[in-house]
């Protein structure tokens, strides 16, 4: 919603694009997406989910990886929680 934004989408974020302030993009439901702060302020994003699974994350594999390798994983509702020690 302000600032400069860096979307980037599929399973390796091999598709990317630079939003302004107030751009919109679409994303289907199902594909993998991240976004970056590319700008000299904070950002506020604000995303909107649809589909008939809304609401439920698909994490890539990659990101499952890096939390388990930062002590948090997966758990019984999909969620990302930090592992007791």
């Amino acid at each position: 919603m302000n600032g400069k934004l860096k979307v980037a989408w599929g399973d390796q974020g091999e598709h990317h694009v630079i939003l302004d302030a107030l751009d919109v993009i679409s994303i289907p439901p199902g594909v993998h997406r991240h976004y970056t702060n590319v700008s000299n302020v904070e950002v506020l994003l604000l995303s909107v989910l649809g589909g008939t699974n809304s609401g439920k994350v698909v994490w890539a594999q990659k990101v499952l990886d890096d939390a388990r390798a930062h002590g948090y994983a997966l758990n019984d509702k999909g969620e990302v929680v930090k592992v007791q020690a």
